[in-house]
């Protein structure tokens, strides 16, 4: 069992105390079950606040809003944990978030040169719930683990979804540790967003859906390699195959990385 509370204090806002209590249990050697509750606590952050940012090439603009509420929720969440071998393991957890005044980025309008504007507004009421379950597996040099979610995320005061929640969601993971060089191994991930309602308001200026965000297959790939002295170097690219489905914004299409990490130094 386990205990903790946290405590905010702010001029704005408030102050805030957030307990959470959760319980664990090994019921057999390999299977363990857990459960939790607590209560939440989130300000307003600067951004969210002050934010004014555009994105010609996007056609919208983020503005922040000053009249913000800080969120407060409640969350229950259970699971369940089974690893038959040291080298394989099997999850599944359910939650439950009840939220009042969440922060939500939404469309108000458009600006007078017709770009979009985004700002975040506070939702009364709101839900997400949902349920995870996962894997992974490990034999030799090669080791494996894919995820599955679903989520349920709905505003109920309209009894709308949340703007640009999937419902659907999947990953794939693969990697390989290799002998021809050392500390030479190779990952791949494929995963998918499923599609996603796009709310805003319509033509009376009621919140409705107004479209949807499209789905989104992406595989990223990495490649590291200990150089020396317990450095150790990656590339990698996002979103190899440069999928840009219709709804999203920001950056989404194909990215290289390049990375150093270093390790044992001293």
């Amino acid at each position: 069992m386990s205990a903790g509370v946290r405590g905010t204090f702010n001029d704005r806002w408030g102050n805030a105390f957030s307990p959470t209590l959760g319980v664990s249990s090994i019921v057999a050697d390999d299977f363990r079950i857990r459960a939790s509750a607590g209560r939440g606590f989130r300000s307003p952050s600067f951004k969210e606040l002050a934010w004014d940012f555009a994105n010609l090439g996007g056609g919208y603009t983020v503005q922040g809003f000053a009249d913000l509420s800080p969120e407060r929720s409640w969350n229950l969440s259970g699971g369940v944990e089974w690893a038959p071998s040291a080298r394989m393991s099997l999850e599944l957890e359910v939650y439950n978030n009840e939220i009042e005044d969440l922060i939500e980025f939404a469309f108000v309008g458009n600006a007078p040169s017709g770009l979009l504007i985004y700002s975040p507004r506070n939702v009364a009421r709101a839900r997400t719930r949902g349920v995870e379950a996962g894997f992974s597996l490990r034999h030799g040099r090669w080791r494996t683990a894919g995820s599955y979610a679903f989520l349920d995320a709905r505003a109920l005061e309209t009894d709308l979804p949340l703007d640009r929640r999937a419902r659907h969601s999947a990953r794939v993971q693969l990697g390989a540790d290799f002998d021809v060089l050392e500390g030479l191994s190779v990952d791949v991930d494929g995963h998918v967003t499923g599609d996603a309602p796009l709310v805003g308001t319509d033509e009376l200026g009621r919140p409705a859906e107004i479209g949807v965000q499209k789905a989104l297959y992406a595989l990223d790939a990495q490649v590291g390699l200990e150089v020396r002295w317990g450095i150790r170097a990656t590339l990698g690219v996002d979103n190899l195959f440069d999928h840009r489905p219709d709804g999203w914004q920001g950056l989404i299409g194909r990215r290289f990385r390049l990375g150093l990490e270093a390790t044992d130094l001293f």
